[in-house]
């Protein structure tokens, strides 16, 4: 069987990427990891990244190799206050929540949003974490 979370992670950035409202407030810039962010260099804020992420059997499928994941997105600001962030996180949600993905090998069964946490970055960035979670079948 092949790996599924390197099929859903590109299919979930080319879905930012290609969302209005997502690339009005970031310009295109969704991530894997945010460039510019080792020592000595500065990334441009604002952005999103994909962050964490797991994968695991869906027990409760019959005779089909079904897999569950679980990721969570990083909506990155530097402005004051939080809603900046909070625009760019309704954004993801609204981009990615029952969104009927296009995944290389997979039918995509399920793609649910489940928590928005925000916080306050030790470098002072504001960042809101959106937990997702995907079921995917193989075709």
């Amino acid at each position: 069987m092949k790996e599924p979370a390197l099929p859903l992670q590109e299919a979930v950035v080319t879905a930012l990427r290609s969302n209005t409202a997502v690339d009005a407030l970031v310009a295109k810039r969704v991530y894997d990891f945010v460039p510019g962010t080792e020592p000595g260099n500065t990334a441009k804020f604002p952005c999103i990244s994909f962050g964490e992420s797991s994968s695991r059997p869906y027990e409760e499928s019959d005779c089909i190799d079904s897999t569950e994941h679980s990721f969570t997105i990083y909506c990155w600001s530097r402005t004051a206050g939080y809603p900046e962030c909070k625009r760019m996180a309704a954004a993801v949600r609204a981009a990615l929540h029952d969104a009927d993905l296009t995944v290389t090998d997979f039918s995509l069964v399920l793609m649910q949003w489940e928590s928005t946490d925000f916080r306050r970055d030790d470098d002072g960035s504001n960042v809101a974490a959106l937990s997702f979670r995907a079921l995917l079948d193989p075709v």
